[in-house]
């Protein structure tokens, strides 16, 4: 059971492969009722259906594969991306840090 926010809607659809819950004052105690009320049947249904899931859409070895392709695979020009993969330098810069600094970081005796 995990919250209806961040990365869990796109992997996990609701009664169908897993349980969401929204992010609400309550919702939580809310989805734990609902999760231990499951039938053992219910329980084993959202078990096969989050395994099949997860290899038909993100099947490590393949993506494994990909990777370890791009590194060994003569290239005339440098591999931005991997297919389905975002490229490896698409986070936001972060500031750098002062190259000095005019006080010591630390008193000595």
């Amino acid at each position: 059971m995990d919250p209806n926010i961040d990365g869990f809607p796109e992997q996990i659809t609701d009664g169908h492969n897993g349980l969401l819950y929204d992010p609400a004052p309550g919702a939580l105690t809310a989805g734990l009722r609902r999760a231990l009320t499951l039938t053992s049947d219910e329980r084993a249904r959202l078990r096969t259906a989050a395994h099949r899931k997860v290899v038909a859409e993100r099947n490590a070895a393949e993506h494994l594969a990909a990777l370890l392709a791009a590194f060994w695979q003569p290239r005339t020009t440098p591999v931005a991306t991997l297919q389905g993969h975002p490229a490896t330098d698409a986070r936001t810069p972060r500031s750098q840090a002062p190259t000095s600094t005019h006080h010591p970081l630390e008193a000595t005796p």
